[in-house]
């Protein structure tokens, strides 16, 4: 159970900007808590709140809200998506 890869498009990068949030393809096994622990303990990050939807191809994508001490846009520079 993992986070599968990282999105980044148009859309991400706008609510990086505006809402300090990192959009994340995840295992569809993983709640909400063991999403957030995951993240922490992996990127060492803090999370504010977590949103979870299932896309029309049948994955699990997470729109992850990073407390005000970190950046979304410093992390997706930092595991080189931008």
């Amino acid at each position: 159970m993992s986070i599968i890869r990282f999105v980044m498009n148009e859309k991400a990068l706008r609510m990086a900007e505006k809402e300090n949030k990192i959009v994340a393809i995840v295992d569809m096994k993983l709640n909400k808590n063991e999403i957030k622990r995951l993240i922490e303990k992996t990127y060492g990050l803090k999370i504010e709140k977590i949103n979870t939807l299932i896309t029309s191809k049948g994955e699990k994508k997470a729109m992850i809200k990073l407390t005000k001490e970190f950046s979304a846009i410093d992390f997706y520079a930092k595991i080189g998506l931008i």
